[in-house]
């Protein structure tokens, strides 16, 4: 795009105060929020999760939330803290890789090509615990997911925190997103936490029935 092409387009968007202009450079402007807040409001996903992410946290005391595939990453919700907060905190809207954690699930039901050209131009990437991740490394994970229908991570986007990740569709069978589990390893065990995989299957069933 030439620039002044884009230059173009961005005053039109400032104009309508999509976009502000400051000293630091361009941000995101006030028009935005009416748009994020319909989302979460029409959104038939979101509006269906959060019943179901609240009866999962006051049963496990974990922080329960649900993704949605956006491009080549995924997009927080919906989300419910836990009594005893992660000590990172997520904003429904933050986006998040793919290659990392419950992004594995979303990237494991990508459509064939769409996995196959991420994967051709992963380089691999070190997790929080200092260890790389390689592509084959990656590979071997999202084939496990395949099998088993669901991930458990372990420090690997932050250090000292595990989660299970399971996905789910909507009712015509389209895979949709994903549900989640997540909390703190200095306070519950691997075990604790696939105790609780099958409420997290069942919100997903819920999940499907109603999107």
């Amino acid at each position: 795009m030439h620039v002044a092409t884009a230059q173009r387009m961005l005053n039109h968007l400032i104009d309508r105060s999509y976009v502000n202009l400051t000293e630091a450079g361009y941000t995101l402007g006030a028009a935005v929020l009416p748009l994020a807040w319909a989302f979460t409001y029409q959104d038939r996903t979101s509006a269906a999760a959060f019943p179901l992410l609240t009866s999962i946290t006051q049963s496990t005391g974990f922080t329960s939330s649900v993704f949605v595939q956006s491009g080549e990453s995924r997009v927080l919700t919906a989300r419910v803290e836990a009594p005893s907060p992660m000590r990172y905190q997520l904003v429904v809207g933050q986006r998040m890789g793919l290659s990392v954690g419950g992004g594995k699930v979303i990237l494991a039901y990508m459509p064939e090509k769409a996995r196959g050209d991420f994967l051709e131009r992963y380089e691999g990437e070190y997790l929080s615990t200092g260890v790389r991740q390689t592509r084959e490394k990656l590979e071997s994970d999202l084939k496990t997911i395949k099998q088993q229908g669901y991930y458990l991570s372990s420090s690997e986007r932050d250090l000292g925190t595990i989660g299970l990740t399971l996905p789910f569709w909507n009712s015509k069978g389209v895979f949709s997103g994903t549900v989640n589990v997540v909390t703190h390893d200095d306070s519950y065990s691997v075990d604790d936490i696939l105790a609780c995989r099958r409420q997290l299957a069942e919100a997903a069933r819920m999940l499907s029935l109603q999107i």
